[in-house]
């Protein structure tokens, strides 16, 4: 399966240079291994409506991830024992949070005006200022 983020933006333009943007954000990540060790993929979904300027950045934020780990260290069979496990080994847990921030400037793409000319189609004479039948 594909992990990573994924970016979805429904643009809308209004008058003075003004964009609303719905935007909807997919979070994939590898979140641990299970005991069968098939990887465990967490999945999260964003969904936020912006109206900025054209050019205008905006830093979206909130996407908080907090993860525990924790692990055991030490002589097989006897690590895993209440009371004794802590003689036969180590055991460890780790917490971590994790914030993305990202930034989204509405950029509006202007293409080149199109000239109307005529094309020739292969039928008849051209139009002026259009292609040449072949010779």
């Amino acid at each position: 399966e594909e992990i990573g983020l994924k970016v979805r933006a429904t643009p809308r333009m209004h008058v003075n240079n003004e964009v609303t943007l719905q935007l909807e954000f997919e979070i994939r990540s590898l979140s641990g291994t299970a005991v069968n060790g098939i990887p465990v993929i967490s999945n999260r979904t964003v969904q936020q409506t912006v109206r900025l300027r054209e050019n205008e950045p905006a830093v979206l934020s909130g996407i908080i991830e907090q993860t525990e780990t924790r692990t055991i260290s030490g002589s097989p069979g006897f690590a895993r024992l209440p009371g004794v496990g802590y003689l036969g080994g180590v055991r460890n847990t780790e917490a971590q949070e994790t914030e993305l921030l990202i930034v989204i400037t509405p950029r509006a793409l202007r293409l080149p005006s199109q000239t109307r000319r005529s094309i020739y189609a292969g039928r008849g004479e051209p139009s002026p200022g259009g292609a040449r039948p072949p010779q």
